[in-house]
């Protein structure tokens, strides 16, 4: 492996870790926010107890999530300083406004969690609300910086030694936040994080379901992400059509090879796994009109395409998967609500294993979904790191030894994941289900002692 492989392999294993704490820190406070209102309008203990316990694994993600996300930040200037000299002073600004909705979120998580006894009710949910709000904030300026690498405003070019530069004296960051890609790139973001999140709290409930702990607090936890769910996955499917459109507009490299679009021309098909193919079907997806013509791998050089568009069409045949799964599990889940509720049954959940094995899929079909379109998104701007201005083999540091820092971030990223289960297992047992068990249990084991001695 060369330098350019080393650091492309750590960037990559580095956001395939980190994208998993920033869709949980932006969509989870969300919906703690939202049970902890549905507290204060109902009066229902389960809603609180689904708050308090889902705020301690809050606090946990948020804490490896900023260590993660610091490694990446320093990724950034160790990695690809070529990058940062060219771009810096126009992503400096989206960073720096990152960094204070990070700062704003830390502060009023630091409030929340010890104000839990020493607030009003009310005054507690509201300290929630900042909490929330930021961590969506965060990732959108964050997501505003990866619009700008796919369709770069904002700045004039000079000519440098091995050919245009970006001219910094020019460089508009207020121009470059407003980037053609940030109008559907975000809203994208945002909704997958919220169609992760709810997929995934669902998806843990229902499996409690399925083993038979059949209490109010699960129904509760099961409801509460389902909800989320069904909010977010139409407008995802919404904004998937938006952002699809854009990439043919704007990036017809990473458009041909998402759709696996080899010729161009009109009427072309829509290939799907197992040899699948809908006549017409990417032509009509542009703007309902089977004539349109799509260009194809063949009219794009082959130094202006992903290293293997294979990949990024399997990314993103993946993604759109997981989402026909997600949509299909929120969409039976909620006519099995409703045909419960029909008839009178308590918890109005539905009775279908295969509705509730749905569910349970959904969990990790969400993040599948999320870490599959940054695939889509990453490799198939490639060989770009600035979308027609810098190539990733230009943007990497020259200095050797790289492959001694994927090494040591490869082992940071293990002892963070390490971490991070043996403590969300410690919270397990903090669990009212588990709490409950242990009760029940406890007077079981003391007999049997009683026997024995």
């Amino acid at each position: 492996m060369d330098e350019l492989l080393f650091a492309r392999a750590q960037m990559g294993l580095s956001l395939v870790f980190h994208i998993v704490f920033s869709v949980l820190g932006m969509a989870l406070p969300v919906l703690i926010v939202a049970v902890e209102g549905m507290h204060l309008r109902t009066g229902d203990s389960k809603w609180i107890t689904l708050a308090r316990t889902w705020s301690k694994a809050m606090a946990v993600l948020f804490v490896i999530g900023a260590v993660s996300g610091t490694a990446l930040s320093l990724e950034f200037g160790l990695l690809w300083p070529t990058f940062m000299r060219q771009a810096g002073g126009i992503i400096g600004l989206p960073f720096a406004l990152e960094g204070y909705a990070f700062f704003t979120e830390a502060i009023f998580l630091g409030i929340y969690l010890y104000g839990w006894d020493r607030l009003t009710p009310k005054a507690h949910w509201l300290v929630g609300l900042p909490i929330a709000i930021s961590g969506m904030i965060s990732g959108a300026f964050i997501t505003i910086v990866n619009a700008w690498m796919n369709l770069p405003t904002g700045f004039t070019t000079i000519q440098g030694p091995d050919g245009p530069i970006i001219d910094q004296a020019s460089a508009d960051p207020i121009g470059a936040m407003l980037s053609p890609m940030v109008w559907t790139q975000v809203p994208h973001v945002m909704l997958s994080a919220l169609v992760a999140v709810g997929g995934g709290v669902a998806a843990i409930y229902a499996w409690a379901w399925l083993k038979g702990r059949r209490s109010s607090y699960n129904s509760a936890g099961m409801l509460a992400g389902a909800a989320m769910l069904a909010i977010a996955i139409p407008l995802q499917w919404v904004s998937g059509h938006l952002s699809t459109v854009k990439l043919y507009d704007e990036q017809p490299a990473k458009f041909a090879a998402a759709e696996g679009v080899e010729v161009t021309g009109p009427n072309q098909p829509m290939r799907l796994p197992l040899g699948i193919e809908i006549p017409g079907g990417v032509s009509f997806l542009i703007n309902f009109d089977t004539d349109t013509v799509v260009t194809g791998l063949d009219q794009i050089p082959a130094d202006s395409q992903p290293g293997k568009p294979e990949i990024v069409h399997l990314a993103f045949d993946a993604m759109v998967a997981s989402g026909v799964l997600l949509i299909a599990a929120s969409a039976l889940f909620w006519f099995g609500v409703w045909r419960e509720r029909r008839h009178g049954k308590p918890l109005n959940l539905p009775t279908s294993r295969f509705v509730l094995w749905l569910l349970v899929l959904s969990g990790p079909a969400g993040f599948l979904a999320v870490e599959t379109g940054w695939v889509v998104t990453e490799y198939g701007r490639q060989p770009w790191v600035i979308n027609g201005y810098l190539t990733t083999a230009d943007a990497v540091t020259k200095q050797p030894g790289i492959g001694v820092t994927f090494i040591a971030f490869m082992l940071l990223y293990a002892a963070l994941g390490t971490t991070l289960v043996w403590v969300l297992l410690r919270l397990r047992s903090e669990h009212p289900d588990a709490a409950a068990r242990a009760r029940v249990a406890a007077p079981r084991r003391s007999g049997r002692k009683g026997l024995g001695s």
